[in-house]
């Protein structure tokens, strides 16, 4: 159940966290040059401290509209929500 992501999310590389790869969804397409674009970061578990580092790191690079996905993409899948 842990494996795959959040259909349409896109890997941002480990260098613009530090520390780990950012996982996005924005709405709309890639991680967008748009500073105000949602975006939402997750990790596997419920907000892990990889996704609030790179929610907090993304507010530093000026993005005003990002959250950590509160349950993780394991309870995303356990919602019965799609991955891929």
């Amino acid at each position: 159940m842990g494996e795959g992501h959040v259909p349409g999310a896109v890997n941002v590389p480990a260098e613009c966290s530090r520390s780990a790869p950012i996982r996005t969804r924005p709405h709309g397409s890639a991680l967008s040059a748009d500073r105000n674009a949602r975006v939402v970061v997750y990790c596997l578990k419920a907000p892990g401290a990889r996704s609030l580092l790179a929610a907090q790191t993304l507010g530093k690079m000026g993005y005003s509209n990002v959250a950590a996905m509160r349950g993780g993409f394991e309870e995303w899948r356990a919602e019965g929500l799609p991955g891929e």
